[in-house]
């Protein structure tokens, strides 16, 4: 990558940076096109907030009903910091809503049939309902590091530390997967050895049509 330092955020299809970097530029497919903002305010992937050079605000909340999550909610939330909630636990949160079309899975998993029957009126609507962002970098693979509590959040980035020195014992890394089927070549017997040879050999003969 030219200049890591000036990405702000990845799309599916493109780059938020504050840097121009050198791509070939056309509407040609394949290539790039861009568009400049006067501002930008990146929360996560779908959620964010931009302003164009003629002043236009443009927004985007992907799973939250337009209008719920505020870049002003946003802002002033990521300045005030963390808050306790009623378990007790600090939560950097804002609290938004999302409009949810009910399908018969949604009433059906896991319930019992009276309570099924009893939800059967919900079929087919569209139900709000309160729906939470997170705006803490902790998550499933990274943490804060707890050494730059002294940064303020709003003012800079914060470091971040993989979570794997915090795992519990129910919790474990990803790993390759081992397969059944699959012998190391260490612990193969000269058999084993002798037929493989022989399948490479008859499949190379089939690629050069032999």
């Amino acid at each position: 990558m030219q200049n890591p330092n000036a990405v702000v955020m990845f799309a599916t299809d493109g780059l938020f940076t504050t840097d121009k970097f050198a791509v070939p530029l056309s509407e040609n497919l394949g290539e790039w096109e861009v568009s400049r903002f006067s501002r930008f305010t990146a929360v996560q992937a779908g959620v964010y907030y931009r302003e164009t050079q003629d002043w236009q605000s443009l927004s985007k909340s992907r799973g939250f009903e337009k209008g719920s999550i505020t870049e002003q909610k946003v802002l002033e939330t990521w300045k005030d910091g963390p808050r306790q909630d009623e378990h007790g636990d600090w939560q950097l949160e804002v609290t938004g809503s999302t409009r949810q079309f009910i399908t018969f899975g949604k009433i059906a998993v896991g319930e019992k049939p009276d309570i099924i029957k009893k939800n059967m009126k919900r079929l087919c609507n569209w139900e709000r309902k309160e729906r939470k962002l997170s705006l803490d970098p902790r998550g499933t693979k990274r943490m804060d590091d707890s050494r730059y509590d002294k940064y303020k959040r709003y003012e800079r980035l914060v470091p971040t530390i993989p979570l794997i020195e915090y795992l519990d014992e129910y919790s474990h890394m990803s790993t390759k997967y081992e397969s059944p089927f699959y012998i190391s070549p260490e612990k193969l017997t000269e058999e084993d050895k002798k037929y493989v040879q022989e399948e490479e050999e008859k499949q190379e003969d089939e690629n050069i049509g032999i």
